[in-house]
């Protein structure tokens, strides 16, 4: 028979409602206390005596383990009758259970066939033991694998070693280069510094100074910008220039000059003479009805011009000017010179006598 070490609580308890919560003494175990080493012990009294449990009783204990954290588990077990004339039974924790650590909610019941009731309800802690938290298992782990990598570090050292001797061989491939140089075949001093100091050949600090000192991107854009400015400017001022000089030549070759105004048959004694040198255009003249006996009427009004080219083309010759509205072949015969106008003696006879001159403008 192999012995057997219990750590051991024993919980008295009294069958009543007011001791429904009893209040047992502290218990803790530890989460190294395995194998069923962890044991509850309960007697089960009623009125200060042992309460007997017949063959009928069955015994329930509930357990809430590792209260409140992530691992909390629950459990339902039926701890064992070992006196049931004295109302004492036990059980012992499992190995999973006692891996719980932290507080556990326990409840005892008596079930019956016919009825059942809560005894009582405690509580115990269940420690970590310090083997059991998380260094321990690291160190176990690399004390346990020491072999390992001690083999791991020899066939590391051996790797190296190996890396190592490929140097060596290519150190010595190097050297054997080396050794193979000759004098010859590298560029005396001398010329090696006539061709560092070529200035033919090569960048002088000079050179960097002058193309640095060139325009720039930056600047040539400024100065592209400000010519464009310049010359918008310019044409600007030209333009209103222009436009101004247009202005006051219309205005000198537009300005009309009245030679004469008033009311005439238009004979050949009436001469009507202007500066030639103001005539820009040429002449202007203007007619209206007239009645003979009553004098002119305010309608009936028509102007005919006559070019400075006119003037000079058809010099004092006999021109026909028809008149508006009239129904009887009237017209006027007028006489145009490049410094006046004339009329006709046939203007003072009907029909041509329903119409008068009544202004002379030059332009």
């Amino acid at each position: 028979m192999t012995n057997k070490i219990f750590k051991s609580a024993i919980l008295d308890f009294s069958v009543s409602a007011q001791n429904a919560k009893a209040n047992v003494p502290q218990i803790r175990f530890s989460t190294q206390d395995s194998g069923g080493t962890a044991r509850l012990v309960f007697a089960i009294k009623k009125e200060d005596y042992s309460l007997p449990l017949s063959s009928a009783a069955e015994i329930t204990l509930a357990m809430v383990m590792s209260v409140g954290e992530e691992y909390e588990s629950k459990y339902v077990v039926n701890p064992v009758i070992t006196n049931r004339a004295k109302g004492i039974f036990e059980y012992s924790l499992t190995d999973d259970q006692i891996s719980h650590n932290g507080q556990v909610n326990a409840e005892l019941y008596v079930k019956y066939p016919e009825q059942a009731m809560q005894i009582n309800r405690f509580n115990f802690e269940i420690e970590k033991a310090m083997i059991d938290d998380n260094f321990f298992p690291v160190a176990t782990y690399y004390v346990e694998r020491w072999d390992n990598y001690e083999k791991i570090f020899d066939e590391s050292v051996a790797e190296l070693s190996n890396k190592l001797e490929a140097l060596d061989v290519r150190a010595d491939n190097i050297q054997t280069q080396f050794d193979s140089f000759s004098p010859e075949q590298f560029t005396p001093k001398e010329e090696f510094e006539n061709h560092i100091y070529n200035s033919d050949i090569h960048v002088t600090i000079a050179n960097k100074i002058a193309w640095e000192s060139k325009e720039t991107m930056e600047g040539s854009q400024a100065k592209a910008d400000r010519a464009l400015a310049d010359a918008k400017a310019d044409s600007q001022a030209k333009a209103n220039q222009a436009l101004v000089d247009a202005n006051i030549y219309t205005d000198n070759s537009s300005k009309e000059t009245l030679v004469w105004s008033g009311s005439s048959y238009f004979l050949e004694t009436h001469i009507f003479s202007w500066d030639a040198t103001k005539v820009k255009h040429g002449v202007l003249l203007e007619f209206s009805r007239y009645a003979p006996g009553t004098g002119v009427q305010d309608y009936g009004y028509i102007q005919y011009f006559f070019s400075k080219e006119y003037l000079v083309r058809n010099n004092n010759k006999a021109t026909w000017v028809n008149m508006p509205g009239a129904t009887d072949a009237a017209k006027k015969t007028i006489r145009l010179t490049p410094t006046s106008v004339s009329g006709d003696a046939t203007n003072g006879q009907a029909p041509s006598t329903s119409y008068a001159l009544r202004a002379v403008t030059i332009f």
